[in-house]
């Protein structure tokens, strides 16, 4: 697999303007001393909480296929996807079908069965990260007067979610509702896709989408029978999403200025959702920094602070994490060219 250079410079572009515009609210000057200040044993231990976090989604993944690779080759298939995700404007998941290929390739398993697992685990991963927003109302609600509009704030994004979460949950009940679904969505795009493909035969595509979607709820089934490996992956998805918010929160400690948990919480939940809707920008990037300061300035963060503490994170865990996709899929294309 090669990288899309013009797909990478967008997010190195936006990411740029982000990092301009915050110093420059902070000042030079500022930023110079509050950077002095940083604690950087802390933020050495943020990096690694975020690396956590990659490892225990891979665990959480890797326990739900049948046919497993050796965990460093799956981890290097999960830190792809990463790096398509986070360059990719679709709701955070421009990586997966990536991933059911790299997995399927890996596997010789078909790559409907592979997306199956990998569908289950972001479902699996939507169950911490809705505790984790409960966890943040229960924390405000003792420690801070929310507003009106706070409230219905974060009642949408939860809203949100759970949607994303009923709604798969109704799809693998009702097979014929996804391929009803299917059928028009195919039937919609085929005058866009005949524009690239002249060729392109409705009808024999959606002989092979019914085929690969009766492959994906078999595996699906499967899956669900097995009530031991969900609860494994969902304790490995657990530990993930801590890792990811401890991540956060050391941040705050590297700047010697601790933040109220739920605060941290909410915040974190509400910049994630938004920064998954597709097309506002790649990985949600400019779009969860700017959010993410924004609500901790509102809830009484210092502005300097509040910029200087979401660069920071951005920079641990979307940056880092992106260089290393980036590295993996150099690798990846070394391994497939041999």
């Amino acid at each position: 697999m090669k990288i899309d250079k013009r797909k990478l410079a967008v997010p190195v572009l936006i990411g740029l303007g982000v990092f301009g515009l915050f110093t420059h609210e902070i000042g030079f000057e500022e930023f110079r001393v509050l950077l002095s200040g940083v604690d950087l044993v802390l933020v050495l231990l943020a990096i690694l909480f975020n690396i956590g976090t990659i490892i225990f989604f891979t665990l959480s993944w890797r326990v739900l296929i049948a046919e497993k690779p050796s965990f460093p080759r799956l981890f290097q298939i999960y830190l792809v996807g990463v790096l398509v995700s986070n360059i990719t404007p679709s709701l955070g998941a421009g990586g997966e079908p990536v991933k059911a290929l790299l997995l399927g390739n890996a596997t010789d398993t078909n790559s409907s069965a592979c997306f199956a697992t990998i569908l289950t685990q972001r479902v699996l991963n939507l169950v911490p990260f809705i505790f984790v927003a409960l966890i943040g109302l229960f924390f405000l609600f003792f420690y801070k007067n929310l507003d009106f509009w706070e409230v219905l704030a974060i009642l949408f994004m939860l809203g949100i979610v759970i949607t994303a979460l009923l709604l798969f949950i109704y799809l693998y009940l009702r097979k014929d509702r996804l391929e009803q679904l299917t059928h028009k969505v195919i039937k919609r795009l085929t005058p866009l896709i005949r524009i690239f493909k002249r060729d392109f035969n409705y009808e024999e595509y959606i002989h092979t989408i019914d085929d690969s979607i009766d492959l994906f709820h078999d595996e699906l089934k499967r899956l669900s029978k097995n009530n031991g490996k969900l609860a494994l992956a969902l304790i490995y998805s657990f530990i993930g999403w801590i890792s990811n918010v401890a991540a956060a929160y050391i941040v705050f400690l590297a700047l010697n200025h601790p933040i109220n948990p739920g605060i941290l919480m909410i915040t974190y939940t509400i910049a994630m959702v938004i920064g998954m809707i597709p097309l506002i920008s790649p990985g949600g990037v400019g779009t969860v920094d700017s959010i993410m300061a924004m609500l901790y300035i509102s809830t009484g963060v210092p502005k300097e602070i509040a910029l200087l503490s979401t660069l920071l994170y951005r920079l641990i865990s979307y940056w880092l994490n992106t260089i290393i996709g980036i590295t993996a899929t150099l690798a990846e294309h070394i391994t497939i060219n041999k």
